[in-house]
């Protein structure tokens, strides 16, 4: 099973209505979908209440309980599950995004919101001239995406090797 979580520090910025229609749109495309609603407003619960189709399924829960649920689901062959979660850079935020496979962080374009910037971080070292094929590989991408790619990278050399004395 596949787990994609929705965090913002900052509310307001689309995370329960793009949970929503993710769960939907996977669900319609033959996964079998479960949106857990994190947030304690329930947002996510409201709008499945409201709704007549029964897909994708619900569940609303706190984060002390989301791995034990996401265990179950998988276990009872979920394909997806879909995390809607409060505003937070807490406990619960890092918990979600551990048990993620996917960590998507909706923002809206503003005048007060912060621009963001891509770093490639724990890049592989060259072999040769120029960057690793992986790390250009990822600068195309992000050019293919419209998304400035960054000017440096950060390369993770390996760890030296120590004699024992």
């Amino acid at each position: 099973m596949k787990v994609v979580g929705l965090l913002a520090r900052k509310g307001g910025v689309g995370k329960t209505t793009l949970a929503v229609h993710l769960a939907v749109l996977a669900q319609q495309a033959g996964r079998r979908t479960l949106l857990i609603d994190l947030d304690p407003q329930r947002s996510a619960a409201a709008w499945w209440r409201a709704r007549e189709a029964e897909t994708p399924l619900l569940l609303e829960t706190g984060p002390d309980q989301l791995s034990d649920m996401l265990a179950a689901a998988e276990n009872d062959g979920m394909d997806l599950a879909v995390i809607d979660t409060r505003p937070s850079a807490e406990v619960d935020a890092v918990q979600v995004a551990k048990l993620s496979d996917l960590v998507l962080v909706p923002t809206r374009p503003g005048i007060l919101d912060r621009r963001a910037m891509v770093t490639l971080n724990a890049c592989k070292p060259a072999r040769g001239a120029g960057e690793a094929s992986d790390t250009v590989d990822a600068r195309h991408a992000l050019a293919a995406f419209g998304v400035p790619p960054p000017r440096s990278s950060i390369v993770t050399l390996s760890q030296p090797r120590y004699a024992r004395a």
